[in-house]
């Protein structure tokens, strides 16, 4: 004899199903379709992205970009340069090439001191030229519009002989140093 299910037991019976299939498709779909979204918004923050639409990332122009990429080292290179003489070689060389092709006579270079720092580097020169007051102006001019961040800390004007003038200038590069987006500084 076949047994009957009491009138609205059916009903119960599908609803017990229906719960156990969707029981079923959230562990086998949403469950890792989450994680791997939880995945992906800690690894975005983490280089600095944001996906929240409130939260604008900022971007800086290209130029600004690429400022800053002239202008910096990842941490790991920027040990070295500073240990094997590279950034005091290259700012030395690039004073000289400007002094130069400003019409400035460069009689003496000399390297500063450098120094690392928690955020970067900072590496000094000093050089001593002789031209006219036109020229130095001149190199003064080409070394602020640059492709590097320098700054003038000194200079000195004595006179010399007939419209030339002896200058001496200390000038300061600055190196940041790129860390991955997140990382703290130490």
């Amino acid at each position: 004899m076949a047994a009957r299910m009491a009138p609205g037991m059916w009903q119960v019976w599908l609803a017990i199903a229906v719960c156990a299939v969707v029981l079923v498709v959230d562990f086998a779909v949403y469950r890792p379709a989450r994680g791997r979204m939880e995945r992906a918004l800690q690894s975005a923050r983490a280089i600095g992205l944001s996906l929240d639409p409130s939260q604008r990332p900022i971007i800086p122009p290209a130029p600004v970009q690429e400022f800053m990429m002239a202008n910096s080292l990842p941490e790991s290179e920027a040990a070295g340069a500073v240990q094997s003489g590279l950034l005091t070689a290259s700012l030395i060389e690039e004073v000289t090439r400007l002094a130069g092709e400003n019409g400035l006579v460069v009689t003496a270079t000399e390297p500063g001191l450098t120094a690392q720092q928690s955020s970067g580097v900072v590496v000094r020169s000093n050089i001593r030229a002789r031209g006219t007051y036109p020229e130095f102006l001149s190199y003064l001019d080409a070394l602020a519009r640059g492709p590097h961040l320098l700054t003038v800390d000194r200079f000195e004007i004595t006179s010399g002989t007939g419209s030339d003038l002896n200058v001496a200038v200390s000038i300061t590069r600055h190196v940041v140093k790129r860390t991955k987006p997140g990382q703290a500084r130490r």
